[in-house]
């Protein structure tokens, strides 16, 4: 079966077609008459659609990477946060990182080992100081000691000592 150009095409179409079936398999041919300025037409129209669908998604990706991010420093800033107030010696509030303990990711994870470490920093923390007042009280109470030794083993306080007994062994109205 063969068609000509004017048979398949009707007078206001532009689009021109032949079919050849030979033994089963099919032909086809497809012609298009269009004037240069329908082309140039529809070119601009796919252009600009590109071009919005380009702007949007590079937008949507903007905006995407604008809320991830914002959610990740977010995290990190609570976290460095409390470091930082640990670090000024401040006392560790694990209510600051309970929102970030929560969540499953690295940063879950890291606010949940940050928050066990700083308990146990403040633990040691407390414990030194408690030593450092005990060993302040035995190294004061040394020192009392040492100078009271000083003092005593005198030759001066050892006179004073023998002084202050014969004055005990005498009777008051000799004095």
């Amino acid at each position: 079966m063969r068609s000509s150009p004017q048979s398949c095409r009707p007078p206001e179409a532009r689009v021109c077609c032949f079919i050849s079936p030979r033994l089963g398999q099919s032909v086809a041919i497809v012609g298009v008459d269009m004037q240069a300025q329908d082309v140039i037409r529809t070119r601009n129209q796919i252009k600009t659609a590109s071009i919005v669908a380009f702007l949007a998604a590079y937008a949507g990706v903007f905006l995407a990477a604008i809320l991830l991010s914002g959610a990740i420093t977010r995290s990190l800033r609570k976290i460095t946060g409390a470091a930082q107030a640990l670090e000024q010696g401040e006392p560790f509030e694990p209510a600051r990182l309970k929102a970030v303990e929560r969540e499953l990711d690295e940063l879950g994870q890291l606010a949940r080992v940050f928050s066990q470490m700083a308990v146990q920093v403040e633990a040691r923390e407390k414990k030194l100081k408690q030593e450092v007042t005990q060993l302040r009280i035995e190294i004061d109470e040394a020192k009392r000691a040492k100078q009271v030794s000083e003092i005593a083993d005198t030759d001066y306080f050892r006179d004073l000592q023998k002084k202050a007994r014969e004055q005990r062994g005498k009777p008051k109205d000799e004095s």
